[in-house]
């Protein structure tokens, strides 16, 4: 891919400019494509359903220095990434500007490779509330 990708257990960060990209790590591109795809179709209810109302993106402690990234709205609530620890937290938190894109990353050929770059397959996702979660930490 030609990009440094961080991974810590089964999630991983790249930037793309100055915009991260993180997801969850997946085993072949077949399964990543329709594991985004899923994962899309959830964002939609959050974001596309004028009834939902506006979205949350928290990092929930799990404890142990460990947490995973939910999305919540009044309807629904989707735990995306799981078991994060404190040094992706850490690295996610020097890069985010208040945007990131939600994608799907794949191994191939011993190379972790993102369905963002490749295929053109993430969610860009906005959110002042993550962004407070960084202030206060």
């Amino acid at each position: 891919m030609g990009y440094k990708i961080f991974c810590t257990g089964k999630a991983a960060l790249v930037l793309l400019g100055e915009v991260p990209v993180i997801g969850p790590q997946i085993g072949g591109r077949e399964k990543a494509v329709r594991v985004a795809q899923k994962l899309f179709k959830e964002i939609d209810k959050f974001i596309a359903g004028s009834s939902a109302g506006p979205y949350q993106i928290n990092f929930k402690q799990r404890g142990g220095g460990r947490y995973d990234l939910v999305i919540k709205s009044s309807k629904y609530s989707l735990e995306v990434l799981h078991d994060l620890d404190e040094l992706w937290i850490k690295r996610f938190r020097k890069i985010f500007h208040g945007i990131f894109i939600l994608s799907c990353f794949y191994e191939k050929n011993d190379n972790l490779e993102c369905l963002a770059v490749t295929d053109g397959l993430g969610a860009v996702l906005y959110s002042s509330e993550a962004r407070q979660f960084f202030q206060t930490r």
